[in-house]
């Protein structure tokens, strides 16, 4: 879930009436040190992210009346997510309260979380085993080698550990040299191994059977949110993994469209999951926040 929150009081001369004005940014920097000692007491997999969109002004001498600050709440399961943005919320208003100013928040977005569909999956393993993994040339090793070798030591570091993980210590190297997966990691129903990152593709699944997998566009231990992943993102790398995917996915559609028997699996996993019914976490009566996000 994500929110804006408002805050706002009272401008006066820093130097010569501070005791008339209440500082907005005060309340925002004030929220940001509750939170960081909330973060002690969640789980080790929910996060908290934030950023400054408006500080009140550039002038240091003036009582700032007015501030908003972007929060971003992530857990494993959506009610997880839901506990802690209230949570957060009441640190946003004991901060208000210290400084004697106002909050609003404004939520801006909410996922539901994804929940794999072992009855598509199954499908879908068999179809991208048949298809294969992308046919990468020499052109594509070479250029995932530079990208990967742009990051630094230490990030290089943590890639390695990341590939002795995945693939077994004695192949860290050869994964190096040529650092594009070529391996089609079979589904594995038991691994339920929780993966970061935020989707609406969740919320989908919540209401009706879906699919999502994984497919290399990028070289391995690829870091996200970054300009490698940018640059990667349009380069005969991406081009041949998007392919692959779209092949994959069309195949398992047609195949699934003759086993009634797997439609009605996946059926009943989506009705387990949400007790008959969808509710989603973003309120009904939220806008899309156009301008404001």
């Amino acid at each position: 879930m994500g929110a804006n929150f408002e805050f706002k009081g009272l401008t006066s001369h820093a130097g010569g009436s501070p005791h008339l004005g209440r500082s907005a940014l005060d309340a925002a920097e004030l929220m940001s040190v509750g939170v960081n000692y909330l973060r002690e007491h969640i789980i080790d997999q929910a996060r908290v992210h934030y950023a400054y969109a408006d500080a009140g002004g550039t002038a240091p001498n003036v009582v700032q009346d007015h501030a908003l600050v972007k929060y971003e709440v992530r857990s494993p399961k959506v009610k997880q997510v839901k506990e802690l943005f209230e949570r957060v919320v009441d640190v946003a208003k004991g901060a208000a309260m210290m400084t004697g100013t106002t909050m609003n928040y404004e939520v801006t977005m909410a996922f539901s979380d994804y929940i794999t569909n072992s009855a598509l999956a199954k499908v879908a393993d068999e179809c991208l085993q048949e298809i294969g993994a992308p046919k990468w040339d020499d052109e594509d090793y070479d250029l995932a080698k530079l990208y990967l070798s742009s990051y630094n030591q230490n990030t290089l570091n943590n890639i390695k550990e990341e590939i002795a993980e995945i693939y077994g210590d004695n192949k860290v190297e050869e994964i190096l040299a040529n650092p594009l997966d070529s391996i089609i990691h079979p589904y594995d129903e038991k691994n339920k191994k929780y993966s970061t990152g935020s989707t609406d593709v969740g919320d989908v699944c919540y209401a009706v059977p879906t699919l999502n997998f994984l497919i290399a566009t990028a070289c391995v231990g690829n870091v996200g949110h970054t300009w490698q992943m940018t640059g990667q993102s349009n380069s005969s790398i991406s081009d041949k993994g998007l392919i692959t995917a779209a092949k994959a996915m069309a195949l398992a559609a047609i195949r699934t469209m003759n086993m009634p028997n797997v439609i009605e699996e996946a059926k009943n996993i989506v009705l387990k999951q949400n007790g008959g019914a969808y509710s989603c976490p973003l309120p009904d009566y939220v806008e899309p926040p156009i301008g404001r996000y």
